[in-house]
């Protein structure tokens, strides 16, 4: 029995009946974090089943965290956000079920996106005739099966266009079948086939892959690349790159410095609000400066990934990039502070909050090549470390409901920022509390808008009743709710439900 319960057939069937019951026509909330604590326990439940003595692996064990916390994310923060990230970490966690041994993060992504290109493949030989080591031999099929089957349809229908008695005697039938097949729900049968999808991607049949080499012949440290050389050519060429190299590094940190320099200046310290629109500073400029910074990090791993870590009197070389590295650290700070520049004047946007993510992002980058330098290691441990950080904050990033932070802060610095009421009236249903003004209070906050910003008169509040959008959307929230299970509940909406409506 026991054997029969863990047959891969009979848990992909039972897991998509269970997916099927838990998000068939019911949107994201409980649901997930019930799918993701049935995936965890299937997860330990095959490596009890399979007899694996060896602990589970660091990568493993992140995943597990990553799923379950992006899970949290969509019942406390439900954003559309939070629940595209709980797909993406769901769908890593299943697509390392048939190889749990994986050591880095970076190889464990890749192999998901391996996993589900053979997932046509493992569904055929999981549900039909096709099994491995057998040949299958289609004429019998099309003897035995099909031409019977062609036969029979062909002179059913000969024979009711020819003969009205004929047809009529069936007609009942065949009416009868028509309102069986009207009362069949094809969309949750295809709703429950996506289950079916979604975990036989935990049985697919991976023997062997250049993922698998990659991910146990990784080395950390850098190693270095010893090739023969006649009359010193090699060693004369690395020679030449580490003049070349110190001389590019001499030139970007003075650029970078004066760079710095202005922007510590006329940025950090002596920066004055035109009434503009900031447009210039903050959207061309930090855009321009991300960019400048990956093409640093890109510059450094370049030249650090070679042997000249390994030449003597290479001192300067690894003092100007690390003075580089410091400097760009600094363009960091410089794009954060534009950043705040632009959220005190127009207030939070999505945009405005994921660049400080990003930035975060970008200074783990830095710090790791630091260290790289220091310890001499290598690009795979660049890669390793990254990708781990860039898995875990944008997990972290998916935990907060932007959507009602932004339309707290948004009003109640309206006497400071500019309150984009057309951006507002988009967000989700969980900031409705938090955008249910009177018309007395809207008129308020729109004179002082209108004072501060001379702009936004015409262009902002032209043909828009933000009382009245709010008011449908309230009506169309509280229908939906009143509507929805306990599998759909979350507690942004059931805060905002109780706020606009006990």
């Amino acid at each position: 029995m026991k054997r029969y319960l863990f047959n891969p057939t009979t848990l992909i069937l039972a897991s998509a009946f269970f997916f099927y019951l838990l998000f068939s026509r019911n949107s994201a909330g409980i649901n997930s974090v019930l799918i993701s604590l049935y995936s965890i326990a299937l997860f330990f439940a095959l490596r009890k089943q399979n007899d694996k003595s060896e602990r589970v692996k660091p990568v493993s064990w992140l995943l597990i965290a990553g799923l379950f916390a992006s899970s949290l994310s969509v019942v406390f923060a439900h954003t559309d956000f939070s629940i595209i990230i709980f797909w993406c970490c769901f769908f890593f966690f299943i697509g390392n079920f048939a190889y749990q041994n994986m050591k880095h993060l970076q190889f464990a992504i890749l192999l998901s996106f391996q996993s589900l290109s053979l997932l046509p493949v493992t569904v055929l030989r999981r549900f039909t005739f096709i099994r491995r080591k057998k040949k299958v031999d289609w004429t019998n099929y099309i003897r035995f099966v099909f031409l019977p089957v062609f036969t029979i349809v062909i002179l059913f229908v000969i024979y009711s266009y020819s003969n009205d008695l004929f047809f009529q005697s069936f007609q009942h039938l065949i009416n009868r079948l028509g309102e069986f097949l009207n009362t069949i729900s094809f969309d949750r049968i295809l709703f429950f086939l996506l289950g079916v999808l979604i975990f036989t991607i935990c049985f697919v049949e991976i023997s062997s892959s250049k993922i698998f080499i990659s991910d146990s012949s990784l080395s950390m440290n850098l190693e270095r690349k010893k090739r023969k050389s006649f009359f010193q050519t090699l060693n004369r060429l690395l020679y030449r790159k580490k003049q070349m190299a110190i001389f590019l590094f001499f030139i970007l940190n003075l650029m970078i410095f004066w760079l710095n320099y202005l922007d510590i200046s006329h940025i950090w310290f002596n920066f004055q609000w035109d009434g503009g629109y900031l447009k210039e500073m903050v959207h061309e400029g930090t855009y321009l400066l991300i960019v400048a910074i990956l093409i640093s990090i890109a510059v450094s791993v370049y030249y650090l990934n070679s042997n000249i870590l390994f030449m003597k009197d290479n001192r300067l070389f690894k003092t100007l990039v690390i003075v580089w590295l410091i400097q760009n650290a600094i363009m960091i700070a410089s794009v954060s502070i534009r950043n705040s520049y632009y959220i005190e004047y127009f207030a939070l946007a999505y945009k405005r909050i994921f660049v400080y993510f990003f930035l975060a992002m970008c200074l783990i980058g830095l710090a790791s090549i630091i260290y790289m330098i220091y310890r001499r290691k290598s690009i795979a441990f660049l890669l390793s470390v990254n990708s781990i950080s860039v898995y875990l904050i944008i997990i972290l990033s998916a935990c907060f409901n932007w959507d009602g932070i932004i339309a707290r802060y948004n009003f109640a610095h309206y006497n400071q920022s500019f309150v984009h009421f057309n951006f507002l009236i988009d967000l989700n249903d969980s900031a409705l509390a938090d955008m249910n003004y009177t018309e007395d209070q809207l008129s308020q906050i729109k004179m002082v808008q209108s004072r501060k910003f001379s702009f936004s008169g015409d262009t902002e509040y032209a043909n828009l009743n933000f009382t009245e959008s709010i008011r449908k959307r309230k009506e169309q929230f509280k229908s939906r709710w009143e509507k929805s299970n306990f599998l759909e509940w979350n507690y942004p909406e059931s805060r905002a439900y109780q706020r606009l409506f006990d």
